[in-house]
């Protein structure tokens, strides 16, 4: 897959997008992938501790800083999301559901692979700060996602130099 939106100009090699918010892609600034944790059992046998794989494993929620474009559209996109999960006049909540994809790129521009994240939630979106005696250009708000499970997909070069997903390696 060929990404055509990738801008040399912006300092990121950070690009995420969900299929649910209208193929808009946007540029994150920071990004903490989540680990994992494995809760390992610890047994003894004849005087000595001996640790057991678990069964379970549990992630981390995934937070990032996403830059945020002139006209606001990324923070519209968010805020207007997490308002349509609440219904204003009778207070009910109808969680809104989406995938979410985040591609890493190297500083050459070539993808070295996509995480997905699955049934996603938005947690939290922060203070976005304003400021008219500020010298900086771009803006950015952090984000923080909660989802049930996430995969990593590794890109794979092919003899035609371009970059395709294979998700057996």
């Amino acid at each position: 897959m060929e990404n055509n939106t990738l801008n040399f100009a912006q300092k990121t090699n950070f690009i995420a997008g969900s299929p649910q918010f209208q193929g808009m892609e946007f540029y994150i600034k920071s990004v903490s992938l989540p680990g994992l944790s494995f809760s390992l059992v610890e047994t003894s046998s004849q005087g000595m501790k001996h640790n057991l794989p678990s069964s379970t494993y549990s992630h981390g929620d995934l937070t990032f800083n996403v830059l945020i474009d002139e006209d606001f559209k990324v923070y519209d996109l968010f805020y207007n999301d997490m308002l349509k999960s609440k219904h204003s006049t009778s207070a009910t909540y109808a969680p809104r559901f989406f995938d979410l994809y985040i591609n890493v790129y190297n500083n050459k521009g070539n993808i070295l692979f996509t995480e997905n994240f699955h049934n996603c939630l938005i947690e939290n979106i922060g203070d976005l700060s304003l400021d008219t005696t500020d010298n900086g250009t771009t803006q950015d708000m952090s984000v923080t996602i909660k989802y049930d499970w996430h995969d990593i997909v590794k890109a794979k070069s092919v003899p035609e130099n371009k970059n395709v997903f294979d998700v057996y390696s």
